[in-house]
């Protein structure tokens, strides 16, 4: 098993954040997951953060 880390948010805050980044939900999804990586994901995370999303860790695998 392997420690995974993510921010944890509200589907609402969600469908905020894409709208204001003027991305879809998917994006949202893969850059709060750190799934992605670059400019866009960095920023999708920074404004989840500010918008009180908690990052977390949970085990896969």
């Amino acid at each position: 098993m392997r420690k995974v880390k993510y921010i944890s948010l509200p589907s609402k805050i969600i469908k905020e954040i894409a709208a204001e980044v003027g991305c879809t939900d998917r994006t949202v999804y893969g850059a709060i997951n750190f799934r992605t990586d670059g400019e866009q994901p960095e920023r999708i995370r920074e404004l989840a953060l500010k918008k009180g999303g908690i990052v977390s860790h949970k085990m896969v695998g």
